[in-house]
C-alpha cells in the first residue's frame, strides 16, 4: 500500500505489521493533510491525499478509518454502522438458508398486514419482495457500548470493532504520541499487529521512532526526509 501527498515526491509505504510514522512540521500542510484525510472518508473529492493498494485507489469510506479524538471514540458512528450493515447483509446473502428464512418471515408479516388492513375497504399496495438492506436499516443494528472510561481501553475496543468488520484496510492515527505514553503506544502497535492491521501515525511534531518504525518527515521548509529504525 502506498500513500502520497500531491506535489511531494515521497511514496509512503504501508505494510501489514509495520509501524509507519509521518511527521509534518509545517503547520499549514499538517492541517491540510488531516483535513483532507477526514474529507476523503466523508466522500470529498477535492484533496491532496492519494492512497493506493495494488495500484488501485482505496474506497476511502469503506477502506480507511481515521482516529483523531481518542476521548470521544464512538463505535456507532455513521461510517462504522454503514460497514456493519454491509457486513451483515453479505453474511445473510451468503447463507442461502438464512436468506430464505428471512423471505419466508417477510411474506408471513405482509400476509398478517393484509388481514389487519381489510377494514380499510381500500386497495392497498405494498412491496412484495424482501430487501435485506432496508430490513437492516429498520432494525438499526448497533455495537453494544462498553462501560469503561479508560481512554486506552476505549481505543482497544474501537480497534476490536474495526477488526471484526474485516473490511478496513488502513487505520490513520492522528497525534497518538500526544495522548499516550511510549510504552502504551508500543502495546497498541503490538495489538494492531496481532490483529493483522495496517496503520500510519501522523504527527505535527518531530517524534522519536518506536519498535522498528519507518519514519517520513516533511520539515517546516517542506523538505522531505525518510528514516528507518
Amino acid at each position: 500500500m502506498i500513500m502520497r501527498i500531491r506535489g511531494y515526491d515521497m511514496d509512503i509505504a504501508i505494510e501489514e505489521n509495520q509501524n509507519v510514522l509521518l511527521c509534518i512540521l509545517n503547520k499549514k500542510l499538517y492541517r491540510k493533510v488531516i483535513a483532507d484525510m477526514e474529507g476523503l472518508i466523508d466522500g470529498e473529492d477535492d484533496n491532496e491525499i492519494v492512497i493506493e493498494d495494488d495500484d488501485a485507489l482505496l474506497d476511502y469510506d469503506k477502506d480507511v478509518v481515521c482516529i483523531s479524538d481518542y476521548f470521544h471514540l464512538d463505535c456507532n458512528n455513521r461510517q462504522l454502522l454503514n460497514l456493519l450493515d454491509k457486513k451483515a447483509e453479505k453474511m445473510i446473502v451468503q447463507s442461502l438458508d438464512d436468506n430464505l428464512e428471512f423471505e419466508i418471515l417477510y411474506k408471513k408479516l405482509t400476509h398478517e398486514l393484509q388481514k389487519v388492513l381489510l377494514d380499510l375497504e381500500m386497495d392497498i399496495e405494498y412491496r412484495s419482495d424482501f430487501d435485506i438492506g432496508e430490513f437492516l436499516k429498520m432494525v438499526d443494528l448497533r455495537f453494544a457500548r462498553g462501560n469503561t472510561k479508560n481512554v486506552l481501553e476505549q481505543l482497544y475496543g474501537y480497534l476490536d470493532v474495526i477488526s471484526c468488520l474485516r473490511s478496513v484496510k488502513l487505520i490513520v492515527l492522528v497525534n497518538l504520541r500526544a495522548n499516550f505514553s511510549m510504552d502504551e503506544i508500543s502495546l497498541i502497535f503490538k495489538y494492531m499487529s496481532y490483529k493483522k492491521m495496517k496503520w500510519i501515525c501522523i504527527e505535527g511534531t518531530d517524534c522519536d521512532m518506536i519498535d522498528a518504525e519507518k519514519k517520513y518527515l516533511i520539515d517546516e521548509d517542506l523538505v522531505e526526509f525518510s528514516y528507518s529504525k
